[in-house]
């Protein structure tokens, strides 16, 4: 069996259609820095899934010379597969290592905490109060298309970021 036979092609579709709609737009939660040529991490898991299912996950080491925002190490690493990755510019290989590497939670919880501090006097004017209770205003949803109203034709209220 080859491993384009281990490959759902019509959830692939789905899937990389969906990851290209929201990449101008919002960023990957494992992305911390964007990457010109970054590929859709549904791309690269179904392959790696493809190659796992044809010769199990013991048989191969994941090896990505140029890689770039690090999408095909990522997804390696997420898989438990062994992985070796290396790019010539350094930004986005600091960016990979970022990504990839463990935090030290209490350094982590103590960043946070400093960077809450310092925000505050932006902070306060989400913050919400009733009965002695105060909240803060953590999400604001805005809608980025529109129909109008005399022709019904999509309006973009404001351009992706």
């Amino acid at each position: 069996m080859a491993i384009v036979d281990h490959v759902n092609w019509r959830e692939l579709d789905r899937l990389v259609e969906a990851h290209q709609r929201n990449r101008e737009a919002h960023t990957p939660v494992i992305s911390l820095f964007r990457w010109w040529a970054r590929r859709p991490h549904a791309v690269v898991g179904a392959i790696l899934d493809a190659a796992i299912a044809e010769f199990g996950s013991e048989s191969f080491v994941v090896a990505d010379p140029f890689s770039g925002g690090g999408t095909v190490a990522f997804e390696a690493v997420r898989r438990g597969l062994p992985t070796y990755a290396q790019e010539l510019y350094p930004w986005p290989s600091l960016g990979l290592a970022i990504c990839l590497g463990q935090a030290d939670t209490t350094t982590f919880g103590n960043a946070g905490a400093w960077l809450l501090h310092r925000l505050e006097s932006h902070r306060r004017q989400y913050w919400r109060e009733d009965k002695g209770i105060r909240w803060e205003i953590t999400h604001i949803l805005r809608v980025r298309i529109a129909s109008c109203l005399l022709c019904q034709s999509r309006i973009y209220l404001f351009r992706g970021i």
